[in-house]
């Protein structure tokens, strides 16, 4: 340590580059963790396995409801099977109203994740049917926040969508559904099974299975296959072959595109950590060269080949455990900034945090990194003819540092040739032209509660209503009412192109043909979004009257619908 307060610029550059090193591989490793390497928060989770049909219409994989009673009757290759049908609002509407989360699950779904609930208890397969009294659970969150923690929540009634609701139990801190999807309150999915074998009305839900013992995703895969070519005789021979099953571990479904993404991110912050060893090691190979006396006097007052390793070791690790220190503060500071600025769709990064794994893996890192940047100059002998004030240059000393250096340019170049293609892409689709002008417009959702508003008649006059006391706000220039905000839509309000009749032409016939996107809007929806008509004309009042059926093309959409004829 005295040593290093003699050289005060060299002691603080070098803690300075290992807290850079080890702040940013410890800030991603705290993100990636919980992506890649974190088991999930369910009792045997990589024995779980998300699986059902894979179409164009839907991007995650998923099953009908009929579909999923006969495959849970011949779950051959599964423990257990539990199903859901999404998350939606929902309205707790007793004293002081709020908006929740609610899903609809079935009561084989937290045995099958292995789930007890924290107090109380599950509902069961007799509360789960259609005329049964209602019933929840709620999340631990709501529990604290709502009912201040009150055991006797248990068996009391609450108005949930102004139908009165017995809360059974209350959901462990860290549950969460197997999309991930926030969730505050479970309800039973209520499916009349005999009606669904009969009728088979096209619910869409999810499911996820318990495989047994030794049962890999691929082997279930093969075991289902015969149930899947079952489902196919009710899908159109056009469209059989865009469908396809899919069983893949339940992490797989939850991280989706992120697994590759957070690979090279990892890799990338090692990378900066190798840089930063390598600087290291430079910065320790030059001081050494300055110290090429003292060691030979070490080793004239008898200090072995051991000892003298030792010291350089030593002196290595005390950097490194030092700025591997600082390194951890950086990293607190660095991990709330990605908490912060981070986009939607990065898996539990809301859960990153610098705990005790990541303390002992910036730990682990520190060491090794002292150990690599400090091998070399603890493995230089010390010449006699030092003693004697001669100067010797060793030629493979200066060759190693050479290596260093154009590594470090080499890695960095890619680090930096990455970063700043990765940048300009982000700016080509900020900037990419969508056809319409989003500046000063602003949007708001409004969901209607089912209780108050049971049909479609009394749903258009509260629309219509808050229409017109909208359009008399001061500084309301265009105002208008959509089903989903562009550019994306709602999953459930498409449909196949291939389901689309052409008057006067056979109906495609080639697969899906992929996906149509739709949405309802008020007539100066296009106004409103600046959105240019090419050809034709806008949506008028009388177009909404119930008998016009009225619809706007986009221009993609009517090219290949009416190719060089005027749609």
């Amino acid at each position: 340590m005295r040593g290093f307060l003699h050289t005060p610029l060299f002691t603080l550059a070098a803690i300075l580059t290992m807290a850079l090193g080890t702040g940013a591989g410890t800030a991603v490793f705290s993100v990636v963790d919980r992506i890649l390497f974190r088991s999930l928060p369910y009792p045997a989770g990589d024995r779980l396995a998300s699986f059902g049909i894979l179409a164009p219409i839907v991007p995650q994989e998923f099953i009908l409801a009929y579909d999923y009673m006969d495959w849970r009757a011949s779950q051959a290759p599964f423990e257990s099977l539990g199903s859901w049908a999404g998350v939606r609002d929902c309205d707790l509407t007793d004293t002081n109203p709020v908006r929740l989360r609610c899903a609809q699950v079935d009561s084989a779904l937290l045995p099958t994740l292995g789930i007890h609930p924290l107090a109380g208890r599950n509902f069961t397969s007799q509360e789960d049917r259609p005329n049964a009294p209602k019933a929840a659970l709620i999340s631990s969150g709501l529990w604290k926040s709502r009912f201040a923690g009150d055991p006797g929540v248990l068996g009391k009634s609450v108005s949930l969508d102004g139908q009165s609701t017995t809360i059974l139990g209350v959901l462990p801190p860290d549950f969460e559904m197997p999309t991930l999807a926030p969730v505050d309150v479970l309800v039973p999915l209520s499916l009349d099974e005999a009606e669904q074998r009969t009728r088979r009305t096209a619910i869409v839900l999810f499911s996820v299975g318990r495989l047994k013992p030794g049962v890999t995703a691929a082997q279930a895969r093969q075991a289902l296959q015969p149930l899947f070519q079952e489902s196919l005789r009710f899908v159109p021979p056009q469209f059989r072959k865009d469908v396809d099953l899919r069983v893949r571990p339940l992490r797989d479904r939850q991280i989706q595109e992120a697994r590759l993404a957070s690979w090279v991110l990892l890799a990338s912050a090692l990378a900066v950590l190798a840089i930063a060893c390598a600087n290291l090691a430079n910065l320790l190979l030059a001081r050494a060269a300055t110290r090429q006396r003292e060691f030979a006097v070490r080793a004239a007052l008898g200090a072995g080949r051991w000892r003298l390793i030792r010291q350089t070791l030593t002196e290595s690790l005390l950097l490194a455990v030092t700025g591997g220190a600082a390194g951890c503060a950086l990293a607190f500071l660095m991990l709330r900034l990605f908490v912060r600025i981070g986009p939607e769709g990065i898996p539990r990064l809301q859960q990153a945090g610098v705990d005790l794994r990541v303390l002992l893996f910036t730990l682990a890192v520190s060491l090794v990194s002292g150990v690599l940047f400090g091998i070399v100059p603890a493995l230089q002998n010390p010449r006699a003819e030092t003693l004697a004030g001669w100067h010797t240059h060793g030629f493979r000393r200066q060759l190693f540092r050479q290596i260093l250096i154009a590594a470090q340019m080499c890695v960095s170049l890619i680090l930096l040739t990455g970063a700043g293609l990765l940048v300009r892409s982000l700016w080509n689709l900020q900037n990419q032209p969508l056809g319409m002008r989003t500046e000063n417009v602003l949007t708001a959702e409004v969901a209607l509660g089912p209780r108050s508003y049971p049909d479609a008649s009394r749903r258009l006059a509260f629309f219509e209503e808050l229409e017109a006391r909208l359009r008399r706000i001061p500084g309301v220039t265009e105002l208008a009412l959509t089903s989903s905000l562009p550019p994306a839509g709602n999953a459930m309000a498409s449909t196949l192109y291939g389901a689309i009749d052409v008057e006067g032409r056979p109906q495609f016939m080639d697969g899906t043909g992929g996906s149509v996107v739709w949405r309802s809007v008020t007539p100066r929806y296009f106004a409103a979004l600046r959105i240019p008509i090419l050809r034709g004309r806008e949506f008028r009042e009388e177009d909404r009257e119930p008998n016009q059926n009225a619809i706007i093309l986009s221009d993609a959409l009517a090219r290949r619908m009416f190719p060089g004829e005027d749609p």
